[in-house]
């Protein structure tokens, strides 16, 4: 299946790309010269070797007393409609966490939520102990957390590997004025963002697409890069949103493996907003139901799948039934 996608300005480099797109600020001329782009790693993050893989320790995969996310009491309203009713869960770290429940139950509202889309009217969330409610969303990706959307958001006349390189972009220090001057380190510094590009490329099985422009590969290509592109970024936490809408049963069984080995050999925790249930409960440690923007059930797939509520909100109730109890 091959993918319409709008036509953007194309952009020869990384560096024209932030030229075109970001305004000198006093914040640019000052950004502290010692930046890296391994800055913010997760602590479980070791020696990287050759193909950008993380050997991962089993050992620090047990859960933590700790939640690396905790959401508490957040609600969120539209008017006269309750998005979220009070939702509170934790993502322990090293989970994959699936988040799933009926159309309209608030699953992207949640997500939109932690990426600073939207503000809560109450409740607060945590992401390493840090409230993210007091941030702005452009500071969410420095401490550590990537995000796929459900609508593809990549650019569609940039190549592949040039898309990811895009991820890395908040790791970087250059600025308005180094790239108007094309000063050397800043040549150094796309060199270094480009090869963890490639590494990244490699690791998805998309070496093959990495000069190919974004617009008429499939759609499960496109999924696979944006994936990419938010690992570009060594987030700790990824959230990912509906990664199978689109693809077909062959794809729905490699992405499960894929989600795997991110979190085995990357260390990232995962949350995964998904209507794919085989998928949602084939990978997940844990399940977290919504429904009308309320939590209706928490615990293992097996748990959930045998919850009398999740059952009521997916397959409905024989009111003719409940009226003869």
């Amino acid at each position: 299946m091959m993918v319409k996608m709008p036509i953007t300005p194309h952009f020869a480099s990384i560096a024209e790309l932030r030229i075109s797109s970001r305004l000198l600020t006093v914040v640019d001329l000052i950004r502290p010269a010692y930046w890296t782009l391994g800055e913010l790693r997760a602590p479980y993050r070791t020696t990287v070797d050759k193909a950008g893989l993380c050997p991962y320790k089993r050992e620090q995969m047990s859960v933590s007393l700790q939640p690396i996310l905790s959401v508490r009491d957040l609600t969120v309203r539209f008017g006269g409609i309750v998005a979220l009713d009070s939702v509170s869960f934790d993502v322990a770290d090293g989970q994959i966490v699936g988040l799933i429940g009926p159309n309209g139950a608030g699953k992207t509202t949640l997500f939109n939520c932690l990426s600073r889309l939207y503000t809560p009217q109450r409740g607060d969330v945590h992401f390493r102990g840090r409230s993210l409610l007091a941030l702005p969303p452009h500071r969410i990706a420095d401490l550590g957390i990537g995000r796929t959307f459900q609508n593809l958001a990549l650019f569609p006349t940039l190549s592949v590997l040039q898309n990811v390189m895009i991820g890395v972009h908040s790791r970087t220090r250059s600025d308005f004025l180094s790239n108007a001057l094309r000063l050397p380190w800043v040549g150094r510094e796309e060199a270094e963002i480009r090869e963890r590009a490639r590494e990244l490329l490699a690791f998805l099985d998309l070496t093959a697409v990495a000069d190919h422009p974004a617009v008429g590969l499939p759609f499960g290509t496109l999924k696979r890069v944006e994936l990419a592109r938010a690992l570009a970024n060594t987030p700790a936490l990824l959230l990912v949103d509906e990664p199978a809408g689109g693809l077909n049963h062959a794809e729905v069984g490699a992405l499960a493996a894929l989600l795997r080995t991110i979190r085995e050999r990357r260390g990232v925790t995962i949350l995964l907003v998904e209507h794919h249930m085989g998928l949602v409960m084939q990978i997940s440690d844990n399940v977290v139901v919504l429904d009308f923007g309320r939590k209706i059930a928490e615990g293992r797939p097996a748990e959930v799948q045998r919850d009398p509520e999740v059952i009521r909100a997916y397959l409905g109730v024989d009111e003719t039934a409940e009226a003869r109890r």
